[in-house]
């Protein structure tokens, strides 16, 4: 209803789950010449605007959010897991989950994104180290939420860690 009461607003559902099956959505859907995704419920618009500035000063770049500050054991958590991802996959990245992911849509078709989980992040940064395409890590210094509450869990950590080994082997394994 609201989709059809507003010029340029769109909404549709999807058949499926996962964070990179909406992401993948969103880009293919998208028309613009810069696409990007973020986490919507804390990246606040002044440090968007910020981002934006930085990847128009060169397009061929991708613009990558670094979280900067984070609950102890979030920032733990993501130690090992950035760890483990530079050991395995070679992404020498701080923050791989890290956001706003700014790029062109040249970069966009090199990339061929195909996750459709959380393995998304990881896969973007992987191809981009793969094709030579330059990532410029942006530090986002206001990572709070807007309202609401995390549904990060114990059992969050599982599925990252069963999507991680996956990926690892449709990658690594069994290219």
């Amino acid at each position: 209803k609201i989709a059809k009461s507003l010029n340029n607003f769109s909404a549709y559902e999807l058949r499926g789950a996962g964070y990179g099956l909406g992401v993948l959505e969103g880009l293919k859907d998208a028309e613009g010449k810069y696409l990007g995704y973020l986490n919507s419920a804390r990246i606040k618009a002044p440090e968007l605007i910020r981002c934006l500035k930085y990847f128009l000063i060169d397009e061929s770049v991708i613009l990558h959010g670094v979280r900067m500050s984070r609950e102890i054991h979030r920032r733990l958590g993501s130690l090992a897991y950035n760890v483990f991802c530079r050991i395995v996959f070679g992404v020498r990245n701080r923050d791989i989950n890290g956001n706003p992911n700014i790029f062109s849509r040249e970069n966009y078709k090199r990339l061929n994104l195909k996750s459709t989980d959380s393995m998304i992040d990881l896969e973007l940064l992987y191809k981009a180290n793969y094709l030579t395409i330059p990532v410029v890590e942006v530090p986002i210094s206001d990572y709070s939420r807007y309202g609401g509450v995390s549904t990060s869990n114990l059992k969050t950590i599982f599925r990252l860690v069963r999507e991680v080994l996956s990926y690892c082997i449709k990658t690594r394994i069994f290219p």
